[in-house]
C-alpha cells in the first residue's frame, strides 16, 4: 500500500513500499562508510612500536655501549653500564660502590653444572659365609626384612650360580639398592656401592654399612644352629657332582591322602638340603589320578617348589587303575618338561595302583626306550601295598628294571622318611639315620 506524505510546501509525495526498502538500504550503507571513515582516522592516529629487529640494527647514539659493539676482543658481560647525569646537580648523591669485575661477571653468567656428588661404600664377604648358605638363606629370609636385604646384596656378588636370581630378586624387592651394585675389579673381594645424590641419599648406604658385619654374624649363627646345615655338608661331602633332572610322579586320589601328607613333610625338609648342597640339581612334579592334574615344571627355585607342593590334594579317582602311564608320557611329551642335556634324568613315582591293565605294557616299552635314549632316563618307584596279600604293584617293579632304577614296596601307614631321602639324594648319599642333624 503506497504512503502519502504531504511536505511543507502542501505538495503530496506518495512513496510506494518498493523506494522505501531502497531508502533504507541506503540510509544503512551511508552508517557504514562513515563508521569505517571514522576507524581508519582512528587507526593512523596509534603510534606503531618500533620492531625490535630495527633496535637491534640501528643502536641509539646514546647507547654507551653502542661504541664497543663491533670489538670482538671485549665480552659483554664486562661492559658495565654507565652512570646517567642528574638533572638536578644541586643534590649530591654518594657514590655507589662497584663491586669488582670478578664479582660482576659471576654475577652475570651462569654457574657451571655441579658434578653429581657420589656416595660408596665397601662391604667385605661376610666371615664363614659359603656358595651353598647363601642359596639356603635366599630360598628362606623372610621378604621385606633388613636380612632378606643382606642376603640379596650378598649373593649377588657371591653366590656363584645363584647370582643371577639374586640380581632379578634385588631389582624387584629393593630397585634402589640394585641401581647401587657396581661392578668391581676381577680381585677385588668386596661389594661395591655407588648413587649419585639424585639417585637417594647416603644416610641409607652409611646405614647400611653400619649393620653389615654384626648384621651377618647373627645371620650365620642362626644358620649354623639349623639341623639342615648338618645334612647338606654331609650330603656335599659324599659327591654325587654333576647336574640333575628330578621329575615325581605322584598319585593324587582319595586313597593316597596319609602318603602324600608325609611325602609333602619329607620334601620340604629335605629339598632345601639337597638343593643346597648339589646347586646343578632342579626338580619338577605331575600330579595324576584318572588323568593328569596337576604340574610344576622343573625349577631349581627351591620357593617355587615349595609352594607347589600345598597344592596337592588327594580327592576322587576311587577305581582302581590310574594314569600314571599319562604322567609319564606327559614328562616326555616335546615341550612338556625342559630335560636339560648332559643331566642325569631321574623319575621317581609314588603310587599304589597300576594304569589300566592294557596299557601296562605300552608303558613298559615307553620307558624301556627313554632309557635307551641318549638321555638315559631311569626310574624309581615306591609303591603302597594296601592288602595284605599283595607283594607288588603290576608295572611299577618292570619299570624300574628296564631303566636301572629301584623299587621299593610299603605296607600303608609305614614311615618311609628314609626311603625318600634315599629316592631324592641318591644312592651315594650318606643315611638319612647317620646324618650329623640326628646327633
Amino acid at each position: 500500500m503506497p504512503i502519502h506524505y504531504r511536505c511543507r510546501c502542501g505538495n503530496e509525495v506518495v512513496l510506494r513500499p518498493r523506494e522505501g526498502v531502497y531508502l533504507l538500504v541506503g540510509v544503512l550503507v551511508g552508517l557504514t562508510l562513515l563508521n569505517t571513515a571514522l576507524l581508519l582516522f582512528v587507526w593512523g592516529k596509534i603510534e606503531t612500536p618500533p620492531k625490535m629487529s630495527q633496535l637491534a640494527a640501528e643502536p641509539a647514539a646514546s647507547d654507551p655501549g653502542a661504541s664497543h659493539a663491533e670489538d670482538p676482543s671485549i665480552s659483554p658481560v664486562e661492559i658495565a653500564p654507565q652512570p646517567v647525569a642528574d638533572p638536578n646537580p644541586d643534590v649530591i648523591e654518594p657514590a655507589p660502590n662497584p663491586k669488582p669485575k670478578s664479582q660482576a661477571v659471576d654475577r652475570l653468567e651462569p654457574p657451571p653444572p655441579a658434578l653429581p656428588h657420589v656416595a660408596g661404600i665397601r662391604l667385605p664377604p661376610p666371615p664363614e659365609l659359603d656358595a651353598a648358605l647363601l642359596r639356603l638363606l635366599l630360598d628362606e629370609t623372610e621378604i621385606g626384612t633388613l636380612d632378606r636385604t643382606l642376603v640379596l646384596l650378598a649373593a649377588c656378588r657371591w653366590g656363584e650360580e645363584v647370582a643371577p636370581r639374586a640380581a632379578d630378586l634385588l631389582r624387584v624387592e629393593a630397585p634402589g639398592l640394585f641401581e647401587a651394585v657396581t661392578p668391581g675389579e676381577p680381585d677385588d673381594p668386596d661389594l661395591i656401592l655407588r648413587r649419585s645424590a639424585h639417585g637417594g641419599d647416603r644416610g641409607e648406604l652409611a646405614a647400611l654399612e653400619q649393620v653389615w658385619g654384626n648384621r651377618w654374624r647373627e645371620v650365620i649363627r642362626r644358620a649354623g644352629s639349623d639341623p639342615r646345615l648338618g645334612w647338606a655338608t654331609a650330603l656335599a661331602s659324599a659327591g654325587g657332582g654333576g647336574p640333575v633332572d628330578l621329575v615325581l610322579l605322584v598319585d593324587l586320589s582319595e586313597s593316597m591322602g596319609a602318603e602324600v601328607d608325609a611325602a609333602r613333610v619329607a620334601l620340604q625338609e629335605m629339598l632345601p638340603v639337597i638343593l643346597r648342597a648339589r646347586p646343578s640339581w632342579r626338580c619338577g612334579w605331575i600330579g595324576y589320578r584318572d588323568e593328569v592334574v596337576d604340574r610344576t615344571p622343573l625349577t631349581a627355585d627351591l620357593r617355587v617348589l615349595l609352594e607347589s607342593l600345598d597344592r596337592w590334594r588327594c580327592e576322587a579317582g576311587a577305581d582302581v587303575p590310574e594314569a600314571l602311564d599319562e604322567g609319564l608320557f606327559e614328562a616326555f611329551r616335546v615341550g612338556g618338561f625342559p630335560w636339560r642335556p648332559g643331566a642325569r634324568h631321574r623319575f621317581v613315582v609314588l603310587g599304589d595302583a597300576p594304569p589300566p591293565y592294557e596299557r601296562i605294557a605300552g608303558m613298559i616299552e615307553l620307558a624301556r626306550a627313554a632309557h635307551e635314549s641318549p638321555e638315559r632316563y631311569e626310574i624309581h618307584c615306591l609303591g603302597i601295598l594296601r592288602e595284605l596279600e599283595l607283594e607288588t604293584i603290576p608295572g611299577f617293579q618292570e619299570l624300574a628294571s628296564v631303566t636301572k632304577g629301584t623299587c621299593r614296596f610299603v605296607r600303608e601307614g609305614t614311615g618311609t622318611s628314609s626311603i625318600w631321602w634315599g629316592l631324592l639324594a641318591g644312592a651315594d648319599a650318606p643315611s638319612w639315620d647317620d646324618a650329623p642333624a640326628k646327633d
